[in-house]
C-alpha cells in the first residue's frame, strides 16, 4: 500500500469502513439499551463502540482531507514561485527538445536557456534541464543564474 493515500482511494476506504461500522451498529447493542443516544449505552456495548469508532474515522478523514488540500496548495504555491522567477527575466526561455543537440535521436527533456545577443547573432546558454518544466526551472535556479544576468 502506498504511504500517501490518493484522495479517491481514501474516500472509498472510509466508505467501506463506515458500511462495516453501520452493520455492527444495526442490531449490535449488547447492553439492551433501546436508545440511539450513546450516553445511555454501556462503554463495552458494540453499538456504542462502533459509533465512537465512526466518529474517530470522521475526524481522521477530515484531517487527511485537510492535509491533502494543504499539500496541493503548497505545490501550486511552489509552481507559482518558479514561474514568477522566470517571468522576472525576458531573456529566459523554457522549451522541450533534445538535451544534447549533437546526439540525433537522443534523450529529450525540458530546458531553460538564457538568450544572449541581438536578432542576428543570438546565442542560447543552457542553464537548467528536467523531466518537467518545474524541474528544469528549479535546476536553473539552483545553478545560480539570476534574473537579467545580475
Amino acid at each position: 500500500m502506498a504511504s500517501e493515500p490518493e484522495p479517491v482511494a481514501w474516500e472509498q476506504i472510509t466508505k467501506n469502513i463506515h458500511t462495516m461500522l453501520i452493520r455492527l451498529q444495526v442490531g449490535g447493542c449488547t447492553c439492551d439499551t433501546k436508545s440511539p443516544t450513546l450516553d445511555f449505552h454501556d462503554v463495552r456495548c458494540v453499538y456504542r463502540q462502533a459509533a465512537e469508532v465512526a466518529g474517530v474515522l470522521d475526524t481522521l478523514s477530515d484531517q487527511i482531507e485537510a492535509a491533502l488540500l494543504a499539500a496541493e496548495q503548497r505545490g501550486r504555491d511552489a509552481e507559482r514561485a518558479l514561474l514568477d522567477w522566470m517571468a522576472k527575466d525576458i531573456c529566459l526561455e523554457l522549451s522541450w527538445g533534445q538535451l544534447d543537440p549533437q546526439d540525433e535521436g537522443g534523450e529529450c527533456g525540458w530546458m531553460v536557456h538564457r538568450r544572449w545577443g541581438n536578432i542576428n547573432d543570438t546565442e542560447w546558454h543552457l542553464i537548467g534541464t528536467g523531466d518537467t518544466p518545474a524541474e528544469a526551472i528549479a535546476a536553473a535556479i539552483r545553478k545560480g543564474d539570476t534574473p537579467n544576468g545580475q
